[in-house]
C-alpha cells in the first residue's frame, strides 16, 4: 500500500503563449487631440500610456508620452510587436524617438519591436505620436501542479518536499540505487536520483513520485586467524568478531599486530578492497560480497650489534637486518678520563697499542644491519700546546699608495688588509703601513682564523711622530671599539723595536687591526693554541710501573689509573718545610695528569689499568707534587717563588733532594714535589708518623738510647756516616 507523506503544490512546466490589443477594442478611450492617461488591460498582461487616444481607425500615443507594460504575476514578456498605420511614419512620426527601460527596440517598415525578458513593469518612451492599430505581446506562463511525495513503507523511511524531494531512511534501511529509488504513481513528471538521498521533479500535470527504500543486506566478516600475530575488526570503537554479519556500505578498520619475533607484511581481504595491502592498520567499505580477512606475517631476523669501549662491551643491541646503526660516542663515564672519544671501527681495524697516525680513514660513520659485529671505540690523548705564526713584510719597493693585499706567514696563514708598503730608512726596512683613513677605504690588517686561541701578539713597531699611537684589536672589520685589545706605539719609535699587545679578557681566534693615526710594522707575531692528538687506540695499555729496591717512586700519567689491586700504596705529599708528610689515597685512584707518590716493599714491574673511577678519595686531599707527561726541566725556584725538590736516593737516603739552579730534567711519567713553605735545606725527608722515616740532624752518638746501628740489608754498621739506618728498630736518618 502506499503511504501518504506529503502533498505539496509545486511549480510546472513553463508555457508560451500571446495577446493582442486592438485599436477597435479603445474607441473613444483618452482624449482626442493630445490624449490622456489610459491604461488597457488584458488577463496577463496591462499597457498604459500617458497620452492615450483610440478612434474609428486607430490608435494614438501622442508625443512626449511614456507607455508602461505591466506582466501579471508569474508572467515574463518576451516580445512586443507594434504595428502603425502608415509606413511613412515607420512605426513613428517623423523624426521621432523611442526609448525603453529593458530590452531592446527595432523597427521596420511600419512594424516597432521590442525584445527582452521582462518579469515585472517596464516602460517605453516616446517624443512624437505613435499611431498604431495592434500591439501584439509574447509571454510565457508559470504553471503550478500538485506533486505528491509519498514512502514506499513509512517504517523504512520517510520523505519531503515537491520539486526537490529528501528521503530520510530509518535505521538499517536505505533509498534503492538508480531508477528503483523512485516510482510515478500517477501524472506526469520527470524524476532524478540524485543519489544522495535526494530526487529532482519536474511536472507536467499533477502527480505523486513514490520513493522506494529497502533493508540494507548484511555481509558476513570471516578472520582467518594466525598464531603469527593477531588481527583486529573494528567498527568505529566497536570490535567485529569473525562471523559477525555488517551492513552493507559500513567502513571498517583492520589492524595487524605482529607476535614475537613477527613482522607485518600484508593483507589478504576478499570481498573488498581495502585502502592498503600493506599498512599494518587500513580501513575497507562492506560492498555487495561477504568479506574474509587474513594477514601474513614475516620472521624478523636481527643481528647483534656489540659496542666496546677500552676492551669492555658497554652495549649490545639487537637491530633488525636492513635498519639503520646509530654510531653515537660512548656514554659519559665509559672512556677514562684524559682520553677522548674520536670513532668506531671494526675488529680488522683495531689498534694493538697506541699509535699517534690519525686512523680516521678507518672511522664507520654509518651501515646497516647485516650481521653480527662488533664495533671498537677509537680513543686518543688531545693534547694543546702552543705555536707561533710571524709574518714579516719583504717588499723591496716603498708604495706610499693605499690598495688591497693578501700576504702569507711562516705557517701557510693566510693575511690580508688595506695598507700600504713603506720601503725606507737607512738601512731600508719593508713595514706594512696604516693610517685611520685614507682614499679608498679605511685602512685596516684581517688576521687568519687559527687553530686555539690567541695568547700574545708582538710586533715590530713603527712611530714616528712624536706622540704614542694605537693599534685596536677588533673582533670585527666594521668596528674600531678594541674590544679585544691594543697595541700601544711609543712615541720616535723608528728602529722597529718589539711591542706586545695589551689582551682583553675575551678569547678570540680571529681579530682586525685599525690604526689610530700614521703607524706600522715590519713583523707581527701571534702566539695560538693547538692541538696534537697522539696515542690513538682501541685499547688504553696498561702502565708498567717500576718499584726499585728503594721502595719509593714518583708517578704520573695522562689517564685516570687504579692502583687498588696492584698491592702499590699510593700517597700524595705536602711539606712544611721540614719534613714531607704522605697522606694515603686509600681507593687507589689517581686522577690524569696528578702527582703522586707510589710504595711497595717488593720491587718489580708491575701493571696498571686505566680506569673510569672517580677519584674522589684523591680529590679530598692536598698535594703539592707536580705531575708530568713528557720530560722536564725542573729548576729549584718554580712558578709562584716555589721550591722544588726531587725524589732520589742518594746518601741521605730516600727522600726529596733540592733541585739545582739550572734545574735537571726528569723523565716523563714522574712527579716532583714544589712547596711553598719556608725552607733551604737540601734534602726533605719523608714524616715518621706516615711512613715510619724520621729525620735527624744530629752525630749518631747524640742520639738517645742509641746502642747498635744496621743499614738496610740488616748489617749492624759500627761507625754510622752520613745515610739511612734502623735504629731501635726504627728507621733513622744520619745527617752529619
Amino acid at each position: 500500500m502506499l503511504l501518504l507523506c506529503a502533498l505539496i503544490v509545486g511549480s510546472g512546466n513553463l508555457w508560451g503563449d500571446t495577446v493582442t490589443f486592438n485599436y477597435a477594442d479603445y474607441k473613444g478611450e483618452g482624449t482626442t487631440s493630445s490624449g490622456s492617461s489610459y491604461t488597457m488591460v488584458k488577463t496577463d498582461v496591462s499597457i498604459g500610456d500617458t497620452k492615450f487616444y483610440g478612434n474609428n481607425s486607430q490608435a494614438h500615443f501622442y508625443a512626449s508620452g511614456t507607455s508602461t507594460i505591466t506582466p501579471a504575476s508569474g508572467v515574463t514578456i518576451t516580445q512586443i510587436v507594434l504595428t502603425a498605420t502608415e509606413e511613412k511614419y515607420n512605426g513613428y512620426q517623423s523624426n521621432g524617438t523611442v526609448t525603453a527601460s529593458a530590452g531592446s527596440l527595432a523597427h521596420s517598415g511600419v512594424t516597432l519591436t521590442w525584445t527582452g525578458s521582462a518579469t515585472s513593469a517596464f516602460t517605453i518612451n516616446h517624443n512624437k505620436q505613435i499611431r498604431w492599430t495592434s500591439i501584439v505581446v509574447t509571454y510565457t506562463k508559470s504553471v503550478s501542479y500538485t506533486i505528491t511525495a509519498v514512502s514506499n513503507n513509512n517504517s523504512w523511511g520517510t520523505v519531503s518536499g515537491t520539486t526537490t524531494i529528501t528521503a530520510f531512511p530509518a535505521d538499517g534501511y536505505r533509498v534503492k540505487a538508480g531508477d528503483e529509488g523512485y516510482t510515478v504513481t500517477n501524472g506526469t513528471a520527470t524524476v532524478t536520483n540524485n543519489g544522495d538521498n535526494t530526487f529532482s521533479v519536474s511536472a507536467s500535470k499533477d502527480c505523486t513520485v513514490q520513493i522506494n527504500f529497502e533493508a540494507i543486506p548484511t555481509r558476513t566478516i570471516t578472520v582467518t586467524p594466525t598464531s603469527d600475530g593477531t588481527i583486529t575488526v573494528k567498527n568505529g570503537d566497536d570490535v567485529v568478531s569473525s562471523g559477525s554479519s555488517i551492513r552493507e556500505g559500513t567502513e571498517l578498520t583492520i589492524s595487524a599486530v605482529a607476535g614475537a619475533n613477527k613482522e607485518f607484511a600484508s593483507w589478504s581481504v576478499t570481498g573488498a578492497t581495502p585502502a592498503s595491502t600493506t599498512d599494518a592498520e587500513t580501513t575497507f567499505t562492506v560492498g555487495e560480497n561477504n568479506v574474509s580477512i587474513a594477514a601474513s606475517f614475516n620472521d624478523i631476523v636481527t643481528h647483534e650489534i656489540s659496542w666496546s669501549v677500552n676492551g669492555s662491551i658497554v652495549k649490545v643491541e639487537n637491530v633488525k637486518e636492513g635498519n639503520e646503526l646509530t654510531f653515537a660516542a660512548p656514554a659519559s663515564g665509559t672512556i677514562p678520563a684524559g682520553y677522548i672519544y674520536k670513532g668506531w671501527v671494526v675488529e680488522a681495524n683495531k689498534i694493538d697499542g697506541t699509535t699517534d697516525t690519525d686512523p680516521s680513514a678507518n672511522y664507520v660513520t654509518s651501515a646497516t644491519s647485516t650481521t653480527n659485529i662488533t664495533y671498537y671505540a677509537v680513543m686518543a690523548v688531545d693534547k694543546v700546546t702552543s705555536a707561533t705564526a710571524t709574518l714579516t713584510a719583504s717588499h723591496t719597493i716603498n708604495s706610499a699608495t693605499y690598495g688591497d693585499h693578501v700576504y702569507t706567514d711562516d705557517k701557510g696563514n693566510t693575511w690580508s688588509g688595506f695598507n700600504n708598503e713603506p720601503y725606507d730608512g737607512d738601512p731600508k726596512v719593508a713595514r706594512y703601513g696604516f693610517n685611520s683613513s685614507a682614499s679608498g677605504g679605511t685602512p685596516y690588517f684581517e688576521s687568519p682564523t687559527f687553530p686555539g686561541n690567541v695568547s700574545s701578539i708582538t710586533i715590530g713597531a713603527y712611530n714616528a711622530a712624536g706622540s704614542a699611537r694605537t693599534f685596536n684589536l677588533n673582533s670585527s672589520k666594521d668596528n674600531n671599539n678594541h674590544d679585544l685589545g691594543t697595541i700601544s706605539i711609543s712615541a720616535n719609535s723608528k728602529t722597529y723595536p718589539d711591542v706586545n699587545a695589551s689582551l682583553g679578557k675575551t678569547a678570540f681566534k680571529k681579530f682586525y687591526m685599525r690604526a689610530s693615526a700614521a703607524i706600522g710594522f715590519s713583523y707581527i707575531k701571534v702566539t695560538y693554541g693547538t692541538t696534537t692528538t697522539s696515542n690513538y687506540c682501541t685499547t688504553i695499555p696498561n702502565a708498567s710501573v717500576i718499584i726499585t729496591s728503594a721502595k719509593y717512586a714518583t708517578f704520573c700519567d695522562n689517564v685516570t689509573r687504579d692502583f687498588s689491586a696492584s698491592g702499590i700504596t699510593v700517597y700524595t705529599a705536602e711539606s712544611d718545610g721540614s719534613k714531607v708528610t704522605l697522606t694515603e689515597v686509600e681507593d687507589g685512584v689517581v686522577p690524569d695528569g696528578e702527582g703522586v707518590i707510589l710504595f711497595c716493599k717488593t720491587a718489580d714491574t708491575y701493571t696498571v689499568p686505566a680506569t673510569t673511577k672517580d677519584a674522589t678519595d684523591y680529590d679530598a686531599l692536598d698535594n703539592e707534587l707536580i705531575g708530568i707527561n713528557e720530560r722536564t726541566l725542573v729548576k729549584y725556584v718554580g712558578e709562584g717563588s716555589k721550591k722544588n725538590y726531587i725524589l732520589s736516593n742518594e746518601d741521605a737516603g730516600v727522600g726529596f733532594y733540592k733541585a739545582t739552579t739550572l734545574g735537571a730534567y726528569l723523565a716523563a711519567h714522574r712527579a716532583y714535589l714544589s712547596t711553598g713553605a719556608a725552607t733551604s735545606r737540601s734534602f726533605l725527608g719523608f714524616d715518621d708518623e706516615t711512613t715510619g722515616i724520621e729525620t735527624i740532624n744530629t752525630n749518631p752518638e747524640t742520639v738517645s738510647g742509641v746502642q747498635e746501628y744496621y743499614n738496610l740489608n740488616g748489617q749492624r754498621v759500627t761507625t754510622p756516616t752520613k745515610g739511612l739506618y734502623i735504629v731501635n728498630g726504627k728507621k733513622v736518618i744520619i745527617n752529619k
